[in-house]
This record gives structure tokens, sequence and C-alpha cells, in this order.
């Protein structure tokens, strides 16, 4: 069961489930993710933790995220710096995004109604001015709320690793190696944390930069594969096209896909 209200540039749902993100996604959006009951398992481009009720968790635009674990029911609040700048100014919006510095927040518990009925007047907004109004109040007070750094430093460690030497690493073997891990334990805890595998995730980061090397330079496939750490432009385009389901030419025609 879910209840929304969309446009391009800001967005509000609200549902329940107890399902996994079959895939980690990024976008050009910020977004709020408020857990209202339950718990859940989220991982935001180098972190991975639990989420329990009544904590927030920021995703800035263009990072990595999944979400997985039992049952929870949320909010989702996305917008983009767009549509903040039809109503703040430059230096207004910068001093909002402070608080997408932190991965997760959990407020006072005194605090819980406070947020909670900013959401409702985010979900019952009339226009956008008035979204707009109630979203800068929500992510100042967020900037105010005390952060949490209680993650899973070994998942952590892994995708760190990972997302700095994305273009280096070309087995398994290294990055058990670098860790002073078995090349099993690594896939077996690597696999039940996230639910993918290690070489989903290396070729997730790896087609990631892809794109944005192709949509930012000028450089050839083949160059642009071998600084991804491909070794074979054939399996290049194979794995391009098996995580975006589009080829590097077509992608690059039509970057918005």
């Amino acid at each position: 069961m879910a209840n929304y209200s969309i446009t391009e540039e800001y967005f509000i749902s609200t549902s329940s489930s107890s399902a996994t993100m079959r895939s980690m996604h990024y976008h050009a959006s910020y977004e709020i993710y408020y857990l209202e009951a339950g718990s859940r398992e989220y991982f935001v481009e180098d972190k991975f933790f639990s989420v329990t009720a009544g904590s927030f968790v920021l995703i800035p635009k263009m990072k990595f995220h999944r979400t997985g674990g039992t049952y929870g029911l949320r909010t989702l609040v996305g917008f983009t710096e767009d549509f903040l700048k039809k109503t703040y100014t430059d230096k207004a919006i910068s001093d909002m995004l402070v608080c997408f510095e932190n991965t997760m927040l959990t407020p006072d518990e005194s605090r819980h109604k406070r947020f909670k009925s900013l959401l409702s007047h985010l979900a019952n907004s009339q226009s956008e001015t008035e979204f707009a109004l109630y979203l800068g109040v929500l992510l100042s007070e967020l900037s105010q709320c005390k952060p949490e750094t209680a993650y899973d430093e070994q998942i952590s460690r892994i995708i760190s690793y990972i997302n700095t030497n994305y273009s280096e690493i070309h087995n398994i073997e290294q990055i058990a190696d670098y860790l002073y891990i078995s090349k099993y334990h690594l896939c077996h805890t690597f696999k039940k944390a996230m639910g993918i595998t290690v070489i989903d995730y290396l070729n997730s980061i790896k087609i990631k930069n892809a794109c944005n090397l192709i949509i930012s330079t000028d450089k050839g496939f083949l160059e642009i594969s071998q600084l991804c750490g491909f070794n074979s432009s054939a399996y290049f385009s194979k794995v391009f096209r098996d995580i975006t389901g589009v080829s590097p030419s077509y992608y690059k025609k039509h970057p918005e896909f």
C-alpha cells in the first residue's frame, strides 16, 4: 500500500514493505528516508548499517544506495536542487544540504512528533511553494540532529576499497588479500549483507564510472573500458548492457536514458 505525490522535481511517498531492492541505483535527486516502524538494512555509497524506527537516512544525489531486510513502514521524500532554487537562494540551499553530510540521523524521542508533523504537512501540501517551505524547515531541523555512526565496519571496508580501487581490481582474490580475509568469507559475508555478489557490485561501480566518462569526455569506448578496469572491450560492452539495458553507443546518444 502506498500514497504518492510526484513531479519530476520533487515527491513524497509512504509505503510498507518487506521487499528488498533487487539492485543498487543512483539518481540526480536527493532523498530523505524516514523509518516510522519496523527495521531495515540500508546501503549508501560505502556505508552499510541497520535502520531502526525513528531514524532518517539521507541519500545525496548520484550516490549508490539500496535497502533490504525485514518489514518497514517508511516515508520517502525526494527533491532536486533545481526545485529548491525556485524558492531559496544559493546560500540558503547550501546551508540546508549540510545535513546530507551525515548518512543517518536519529532525532531525540522528544522531537519525533515534530518530524512526523513536518512529513504530514509535506504529504498534504497544496502547491510547490508550500512543499518547498516545509521541506526547507525539515532540512534545517535535520541538520540539528545527532548523526548515527553505527555501521557494519567490515562490509563498509570492502565497499570502500572497491569504490576507490575499482579500475585496478580484476578478481576477487585481490580484494580478499588486501583485507586479509579468505575468498569464501568475503563472498559469503558480502552476499549475505548486500544481496548481490562481490563481482556484481564491482561491475556496477565500474559501469557507473564508465557512464560518467561517456557523458563528460570525448574518450573512445576502448579507452573508457580500460580506465574502468575492463581487460576486454567486448566484455565491457556486455556488462554495460547487462547493467544499463543499453549499449555504450546508445547511452552516449541518449544519456538521459
